[in-house]
């Protein structure tokens, strides 16, 4: 990597941690569900602009039902009905919306097909890093998944560097390799174990801790490669350019989208949330 991109990745990761820090700990919870309802709907946005970049009325649509998917679960996780009531209008949206924009007709198909997709891909999986923030939980919840699935990445980056022999997906990320995965699983059990002990050392129960760790480790780049799928077959680099040194706010919560959701049902399912 050159010296001026790592600068200015570093740059965009020291403004991103000045927006996030206060929102997490010194805002009451709605504000921090503010920057990721964001989030949310600048992932839309770029899934629907990778695919179709000429159709504004169905991103449009993409983004407002993602926006609305994502309240819908942090306000009305109780109702889920509330949550299948915004996906259908949206889904309905979608398809007069691409009424209003058919041509070309031969490819309508796929571009309706990835409108109705980036809604739940954007809306019904990031809004859980929120909920995980929400009274009586709260901010060492989000770092705990944070941790899971961004120590994954370093973890799995920095072994693969230093150990990396065999590749693990080369048709979709030719980088990534085996060893870079063990090693980032092996990093984010240990730093949830870290955040047991640090943060969370009643509520949560080391074993727990292991295995959100663990989550991370698989579904972190499980999450990634996703993304990166998509983007090849889109035939773009980056999701976007909101984020200078990053690419697009997909490229940065690609993994958080697969972790926090899984590791919010592992905990339901254990009863420790």
């Amino acid at each position: 990597m050159a010296a001026s991109n790592l600068t200015v990745r570093l740059g965009t990761a020291a403004i991103g941690a000045a927006v996030v820090i206060p929102l997490l700990f010194f805002v009451p919870a709605p504000g921090f569900f503010c920057l990721v309802l964001f989030a949310s709907a600048a992932c839309a946005w770029e899934l629907s602009a990778m695919a179709a970049p000429a159709d504004l009325l169905p991103r449009i649509v993409a983004v407002a039902g993602a926006g609305a998917a994502c309240a819908a679960i942090y306000f009305r996780l109780d109702r889920p009905a509330v949550l299948v009531g915004v996906l259908v209008v949206a889904t309905i949206a979608q398809g007069v919306a691409h009424l209003v924009r058919a041509q070309p007709i031969e490819t309508v198909g796929a571009r309706f097909a990835v409108g109705v997709a980036a809604i739940p891909y954007a809306g019904c999986l990031l809004p859980f890093v929120a909920v995980l923030g929400r009274p009586p939980l709260g901010s060492p919840w989000v770092v705990l998944v944070l941790v899971a699935a961004w120590f994954a990445d370093s973890g799995a980056y920095f072994t693969g560097r230093a150990l990396g022999k065999h590749k693990l997906a080369p048709a979709i990320s030719p980088g990534k390799t085996i060893e870079g995965a063990i090693g980032g699983l092996v990093v984010a059990s240990a730093g949830c174990a870290g955040v047991h002990f640090l943060l969370l050392p009643r509520a949560l129960p080391l074993v727990d801790a292991l295995v959100v760790g663990a989550i991370g480790g698989v579904l972190g780049p499980a999450g990634d490669l996703v993304e990166s799928l998509l983007k090849r077959s889109f035939g773009v680099k980056d999701s976007g350019k909101l984020l200078p040194g990053h690419g697009g706010m997909l490229d940065r919560v690609d993994a958080l989208m697969f972790v926090a959701p899984a590791a919010w049902l592992w905990l339901r399912f254990r009863g420790v949330i």
